[in-house]
């Protein structure tokens, strides 16, 4: 059996499977149901929803260390996240049954789940530790590849076909469309994995009771692991009201305090913001070899939070487009780069435990758990608070993030 070469080559294709699905479900799903007519509260709740799979990673990862290989559990996964991108495809008519479609994206976020618990558990088992380091970068741009093609790109080809057939035809065809390009991103993935050594990272046969217990084990183990817990889960809160809000912001009437753009120019909005996280995190991985992890959190989630107040004058002021585009591009900068220090500092805690690819699936259900109940929440707090009170509620959380960041361990941080 052969061994993983071209870490890149793998390394893009793997994590840009992992970022399609997730995408279709936080992302595509949202501007979906707007397009039908449904309210604000109503999609935030459905789309968090769509999310809660994520947060069963710590109950699924233990499964997929003891039973089977990482490259069984990768190929499977992703035939039945295509299989579901159809059924989605299948379900858009002009009067969609809106619980299918809830099931068919709940499923697709189950499939896409496991798939990202050994996707993520290959990259820590088959890298060597600076290897890591040097391509947490990488893995988070192609991760991001899912969120262009399914954010601008999907937006303006959808209202590209538009012009030639009906709304629910367009879309039916884009996820058509997105399935035959996860597909052959399986057959790739089939081709270079069933060729290497892809064990499971518990390698003698324990129960699953025991596999839990070390799991249990590893986490006490970490430092501070209750301050670490706490913070992992609360570093993803602005993240979770933040793209569920904007889309809706940016969609909604200028008498619900929204900006009132076409699908068109929101494409255009949401394509830029993406290029700017993508350049962000080209940039931080260089900043993170200069600049110790808990600075760099500090610095950049401080600016982060100042962002978010940049988007008041919209409200009341009405200002270009080009402005508008400025700032996105700004808020998504630094996006970009408090996500890529957030991801290193996982992977790092991971590290120091003696099954990295579980406790990492450990602390992704905290973030997801954290994205999926303040997502569901952010329509009911633009009901509640306005488009401003949000972006003033994001500055205030993402200040208490900058002061949590002072008591992250330093064994973890250097």
């Amino acid at each position: 059996m052969t061994q993983l070469t071209k870490p890149l080559a793998w390394i893009g294709s793997l994590y840009t499977m992992q970022g399609l699905p997730a995408a279709i479900v936080m992302q595509l799903s949202v501007v979906l149901l707007q397009r039908f007519g449904y309210g604000n509260a109503t999609i935030t709740f459905l789309t968090g929803l769509f999310i809660v799979p994520w947060a069963l990673k710590i109950f699924l990862s233990p499964i997929t260390a003891t039973y089977g290989r990482q490259s069984s559990w990768l190929v499977v996964m992703q035939c039945l996240c295509v299989a579901a991108v159809l059924f989605i495809s299948c379900l858009i008519k002009p009067q969609v049954n809106l619980f299918l479609l809830s099931v068919a994206f709940l499923s697709l976020a189950f499939f896409s789940t496991v798939n990202d618990i050994v996707t993520d558990g290959i990259y820590i088992t088959q890298l060597p530790d600076q290897h890591q380091r040097f391509y947490i970068g990488m893995r988070t741009i192609f991760y991001q590849v899912g969120n262009f093609i399914c954010g601008g790109f999907a937006l303006a080809l959808i209202a590209w076909m538009s012009r030639y057939t009906t709304f629910a035809v367009a879309w039916r065809y884009f996820f058509i469309l997105l399935a035959v390009v996860m597909a052959m991103l399986t057959a790739w993935h089939y081709w270079v994995f069933a060729r290497i050594t892809t064990p499971a990272p518990v390698q003698d046969k324990k129960s699953l009771i025991k596999t839990c217990r070390a799991i249990i084990n590893d986490v006490r183990q970490l430092p501070h692991c209750f301050m670490l817990l706490g913070f992992i889960f609360v570093y993803t809160i602005p993240t979770a009201i933040q793209t569920k809000i904007f889309p809706l912001f940016f969609l909604d009437s200028l008498v619900r305090q929204g900006l009132a753009f076409s699908p068109n120019h929101y494409s255009v909005i949401a394509s830029l913001g993406i290029a700017a996280m993508l350049i962000a995190i080209f940039f931080a991985g260089g900043i993170l070899v200069k600049c110790s992890l808990k600075n760099y959190l500090i610095i950049f989630n401080l600016c982060y939070a100042a962002s978010f107040l940049f988007f008041l004058p919209f409200i009341c002021i009405k200002l270009s487009f080009f402005g508008v585009c400025c700032v996105y591009m700004l808020n998504y900068f630094l996006f970009g780069l408090i996500n890529t220090g957030y991801m290193l500092l996982m992977v790092v805690s991971a590290r120091h435990c003696a099954q990295p690819m579980v406790i990492y699936a450990v602390f992704t259900t905290l973030m997801m758990l954290s994205y999926a109940l303040f997502g569901m929440s952010a329509g009911f707090l633009e009901v509640l608070m306005h488009y401003s009170g949000v972006f003033w509620l994001l500055t205030i959380v993402t200040g208490v993030i900058v002061l949590a960041c002072h008591w992250l361990p330093e064994k973890l941080t250097q």
